[in-house]
């Protein structure tokens, strides 16, 4: 970023834009999530990135388990547990 300050308006629905600079800077992303807090009277705002990382290692074809089956198994256990 060619400077540590940027200036954005806040519009009538207190949303602001964030400068092209400061998303370039921090890889900025639709869909990433911003946690803001106030420390000292000034505002701050963290990026927290959640790009579905928790899939990133998922393969649907590994480990799947036929849900049909699950719920048989579960209903077999609810009536064994019934007697």
């Amino acid at each position: 970023m060619d400077s540590d300050h940027a200036d954005t308006t806040i519009d009538d629905e207190y949303s602001v834009t964030i400068p092209p600079a400061v998303r370039s800077e921090l890889d900025l992303e639709p869909g990433d999530r911003l946690e803001w807090t106030v420390e000292g009277g000034r505002l701050v705002a963290e990026v927290v990135h959640e790009r579905f990382i928790a899939f990133d290692e998922f393969d649907p074809d590994e480990d799947v388990e036929d849900v049909d089956d699950a719920d048989d198994a579960d209903a077999k256990d609810d009536r064994a547990d019934e007697l």
